[in-house]
């Protein structure tokens, strides 16, 4: 899959522009977001993803101007199709960099036979009535 690789940006920090304030982004050279990337009429055209410091998606945009880069790295992917489910189906899949596309996370559990959590589960069942006898109520 093709992807522009826009950067990473800083977390935002107030400034005021007219009396108002807002936010700014700066990447790690420090130029600002907004100058370089949101408002240059020359920036990547497609579909935007934020990823955060594991490359999992918190923040998705049709346009690099509808974006929130507080601290994420932001690609954008020209050729994505234009088809809302899909897009939203991308929210938090890792981008593999390697494979270049979306790959799912794995639970923390997933490695985790069944039997395995079906004991813990009777152990804190197991615990809960303890509690609940020991102080005539339940917990």
């Amino acid at each position: 899959m093709e992807f522009i690789d826009v950067g990473h940006w800083g977390r935002a920090y107030r400034d005021e522009l007219e009396g108002l304030a807002i936010a700014r982004y700066k990447n790690a050279v420090g130029e600002d977001w907004y100058r370089k990337v949101a408002h240059n009429i020359n920036r990547p055209k497609g579909f935007c993803v934020g990823l955060d410091a594991n490359d999992i998606v918190v923040f998705i945009a049709d346009d690099l101007e509808q974006m929130n880069p507080s601290d994420l790295r932001v690609i954008v992917l020209p050729k994505f199709p234009d088809d809302p489910p899909q897009r939203m189906a991308v929210l938090q899949k890792r981008f593999d960099f390697d494979r270049r596309d979306f790959v799912d996370v794995p639970t923390p559990w997933a490695d985790i036979p069944y039997n395995s959590l079906l004991e813990v589960v009777r152990d804190l069942l197991k615990r809960v009535k303890k509690l609940e006898a020991r102080h005539g109520r339940p917990v």
